[in-house]
């Protein structure tokens, strides 16, 4: 985990991210660029299995995601707010997330 702020990725730290977490994606979304992930499980209850884990992992990081769920569907975005970028914590948030995949 990060000890200090969160530094902003700069566009060849990005592609590398997105080398090692394949199935992620950057979006812009509002003018921001947010790192990305979208999920499908076998049923609802595997969702939220998967989303109470994920939680755990927010906490931890105490760095939260915007989280959308519609039954078996999860997506994930993530940026760091008070940079209004995707950040190193982001990364690192995306790398755990990825684990319980």
């Amino acid at each position: 985990m990060s000890t200090s702020r969160p530094k902003a990725l700069t566009p060849s730290e990005l592609e590398e991210v997105l080398k090692k977490l394949t199935e992620w994606k950057i979006v812009t979304e509002n003018q921001i660029q947010k790192l990305s992930r979208e999920i499908r499980f076998k049923d609802f209850k595997e969702a939220f299995t998967f989303l109470n884990k994920v939680a755990e992992i927010s906490e931890k990081f105490d760095h939260h995601a915007e989280i959308y769920n519609t039954y078996n569907f999860v997506r994930i975005l993530l940026y760091t707010h008070t940079k209004t970028k995707i950040t190193d914590l982001d990364r690192e948030v995306a790398e755990e997330i990825e684990k319980l995949i």
